[in-house]
């Protein structure tokens, strides 16, 4: 056995598989599924039967919605996969063979993304030593020379929109006193430029921490076109697809917990001492990466937000809660009672006019800058350039 091998199989406390696989359950599914599941992690031979169980839970998450299926379907989905790997782990023999070790990742990221954490985050922990492996062996990709960033245009910024406030320096009782409890957006110049991320974060390095991972990608324009969906691929691919060459769509890695996903790139930002003024425990980081171009259209969210821009440029407008009436929003029906039907570069005063008389907020985030977005406040947010952005809900 070799020691990479050997490695990878002392990861895992297979005490704490077998409990979860003999857990109670009141669906006869589910115990059966387990039960089978057991069978194979004592077995380490059968890739065929892993599969089938794997389709089978498979349909059992995508049936209803995702928030309803129960945790067993997902406990079980994940371990799942952890024997899928044993077994293929069990077979692999050839070191220079990591093209095994990258289906290995997606499996680990499928049990990251549809399943659960459990066996100490051992998905993670695979997925991340399988990376280091490839990367350090010489097969992984070169990266390609990319776009770089280019400065922003200002054709987006309308003379007759007010900007939104600057500060060089805003500290945690002013932020909590004057912004956070009057619902008041600001920027924050500089904030994230002491992270490590600003003189780390480019396209060779995400490839090299993270170029096999895989991550939903938002396909088209913005979530609100008839066009739109998501897929599931790597971020080498996604960096082939749509920022190393021309593409007729645009492709986008949107509000994406990849952090949790990518434990090392958690090393490389801080959490800004503002979302320490909520109420919750913790709170929700989410990446965003792509290139010049992305949209989220406008809409709103429910928590307070420090959106940081690492690398590049991004437009934003803003419009307080109280110009909702002015902004056309989709019906309850549509899913979308938080977005906007407004085109906000191209307007639709026509089929919109009510939307003349709203009164926003705009301004551009340089890289290292940080936009403090209240609860409720619609916003739309466009990169100028190629952009890694970082947002705390809190």
């Amino acid at each position: 056995m070799t020691s990479f091998k050997a490695k990878i199989l002392s990861l895992l406390d297979n005490s704490k598989l077998n409990r979860l696989l003999s857990q109670s359950s009141n669906d006869t599914e589910a115990r059966l599924i387990a039960s089978l599941i057991s069978k194979e992690l004592t077995a380490l031979t059968s890739y065929k039967n892993l599969s089938t169980f794997r389709d089978f839970i498979w349909e059992k998450l995508n049936t209803g919605h995702w928030k309803d299926v129960p945790r067993i379907w997902r406990d079980l989905y994940s371990a799942t996969i952890i024997v899928t790997i044993l077994v293929i782990m069990n077979a692999w023999t050839n070191e220079k063979d990591t093209d095994v070790l990258q289906d290995c990742i997606r499996l680990c990221d499928m049990g990251l993304l549809m399943g659960s954490t459990i066996c100490n985050d051992i998905c993670g922990t695979w997925a991340a030593e399988f990376h280091r492996f490839i990367s350090g062996s010489g097969c992984s990709k070169r990266p390609k020379i990319s776009i770089p960033c280019l400065l922003p245009s200002e054709e987006l910024m309308r003379p007759s929109i007010p900007k939104i406030q600057c500060l060089q320096t805003l500290d945690f009782e002013t932020f909590v006193e004057k912004y956070k409890e009057t619902q008041t957006p600001v920027i924050i110049k500089g904030l994230a430029n002491n992270w490590p991320a600003r003189a780390k974060w480019s396209i060779p390095y995400i490839r090299s921490i993270a170029g096999y991972r895989t991550v939903p990608i938002e396909i088209g324009s913005r979530y609100t076109d008839g066009n739109w969906t998501q897929r599931l691929m790597t971020i080498n691919a996604f960096i082939d697809q749509f920022i190393d060459s021309p593409s007729q769509t645009t492709g986008y890695l949107a509000q994406h917990n990849l952090m949790d996903q990518v434990s090392d790139l958690k090393e490389d930002i801080e959490t800004p001492d503002y979302c320490f003024s909520g109420e919750e425990d913790s709170e929700d980081v989410n990446f965003w990466f792509g290139p010049c171009g992305t949209v989220s259209p406008l809409h709103t969210d429910p928590k307070h937000n420090i959106l940081t821009q690492v690398v590049g440029y991004k437009y934003v407008r803003l419009y307080d809660p109280d110009q909702t009436k002015y902004l056309y929003s989709y019906s309850e029906e549509d899913l979308m009672s938080n977005t906007s039907q407004i085109d906000i570069e191209n307007p639709d005063f026509n089929e919109f006019p009510e939307f003349r008389h709203a009164l926003g907020l705009q301004g551009i985030l340089e890289p290292g800058d940080a936009l403090y977005i209240p609860p409720k406040m619609w916003h739309y947010v466009k990169s100028l350039s190629l952009s890694f952005s970082v947002s705390f809900w809190f």
